[in-house]
């Protein structure tokens, strides 16, 4: 049986390969072989309006149901200890050191940069009946994909996270442990409006991690804590190029590093919080 259900959801262009490999040689870097039940999540085709809008409802009940809440998941305060230790080893970083852009950020200008699938972006931003098919599609697949008995992970990269942010305020499953990496989150309210300030409905999720790669163009150096009170902030500083294969908005650099495997061993080390009825 596999340790635990990783499901990755992604940003603008549709999914890039790599990112499961990549989180299986950092958790053998840190000593551990991880027996993972890996999913990718599609959702590009539906903001490109050639699939047809899932029959999902708003808050329709999933195929999870939330386990005991005494059980030994991992918590918001397991995690913060977890990122503090892993900033402290050689390499690790706490973002003090990152770079402090200026408040102002671009954030109309940023999804009418001519990079492959920002079109996505502003699919979701501006196409309603797009971005509920969206939600309703990611949420589908990660029920659909959730193992029994072992914790669930959903790794959200970019774009891809603030579809599940919105996801998980309006359709009832839960993740373990949720891990959103290079997130635009934090950057302003552009992003995830509707819920500034508000706590996720209980039993949703685990813990949420937020990963910020101090080289990525798109979060802008800023984390997404002081918006979002669950999320708990993290740092990596990788990659070549801003994008791109290999650069820093890349989803392997993020879930190659030793930060995400940390998260995800840690996760897949405890009892799960969900359970198929």
């Amino acid at each position: 049986m596999a340790d635990a259900s990783v499901i990755f959801v992604h940003g603008v262009g549709g999914p890039v390969p790599g990112w499961d490999r990549a989180l299986r040689a950092a958790a053998r870097r840190r000593g551990t072989e991880l027996e993972l039940a890996t999913t990718t999540v599609e959702y590009a085709r539906v903001l490109e309006g050639d699939e047809a809008i899932p029959s999902t409802t708003v808050n329709g009940r999933g195929a999870l149901e939330v386990a005991d809440a005494s059980a030994a998941g991992l918590d918001r305060d397991a995690l913060v200890a977890l990122v503090a230790a892993l900033a402290a080893e050689p390499g690790g970083t706490d973002g003090a050191d990152r770079l402090r852009p200026p408040r102002f950020v671009p954030a109309e200008l940023v999804v009418r940069w001519p990079w492959s699938g920002m079109g996505h972006a502003r699919a979701y931003r501006g196409q309603p009946t797009l971005r509920a098919a969206a939600r309703a599609a990611i949420a589908d697949q990660i029920r659909a994909a959730a193992g029994a008995g072992v914790p669930t992970v959903v790794l959200a990269h970019s774009l891809g996270s603030v579809v599940v942010l919105d996801m998980l305020h309006r359709h009832e499953l839960r993740a373990d442990l949720l891990v959103s990496l290079g997130s635009p989150l934090g950057v302003d309210d552009t992003w995830g409006s509707a819920f500034v300030g508000r706590p996720l409905p209980p039993g949703r999720v685990g813990a949420w991690l937020n990963v910020v790669n101090t080289r990525d163009p798109i979060p802008w150096n800023r984390g997404a804590g002081e918006r979002f009170p669950d999320a708990v902030d993290a740092f990596i500083t990788d990659g070549r190029l801003p994008v791109g294969p290999g650069g820093a908005h890349d989803p392997a650099t993020y879930t190659g590093s030793d930060l995400v495997a940390a998260a995800v061993i840690a996760a897949a080390a405890r009892r799960p919080l969900t359970s198929a009825p």
